[in-house]
């Protein structure tokens, strides 16, 4: 399993590393500066979303 992380301090721990590898759970960090651009659910979820969310708030006016 992969999963994607961000740099966040929490998620880079050695109990929390050790119990991904423990668990067979790739990690993969997203570089700093660069989630809006490569984390999956801000790609695909969030910022469409906040796009219709913004359009729309522009078009009630």
């Amino acid at each position: 399993m992969l999963l994607v992380l961000d740099l966040f301090g929490a998620h880079k721990t050695e109990e929390v590393l050790d119990t991904f590898s423990a668990n067979d759970i790739v990690v993969s960090m997203i570089p700093g500066g660069c989630t809006s651009l490569v984390q999956p659910l801000d790609v695909s979820i969030n910022r469409p979303f906040k796009d219709i969310l913004r359009v729309s708030r522009l078009t009630f006016r």
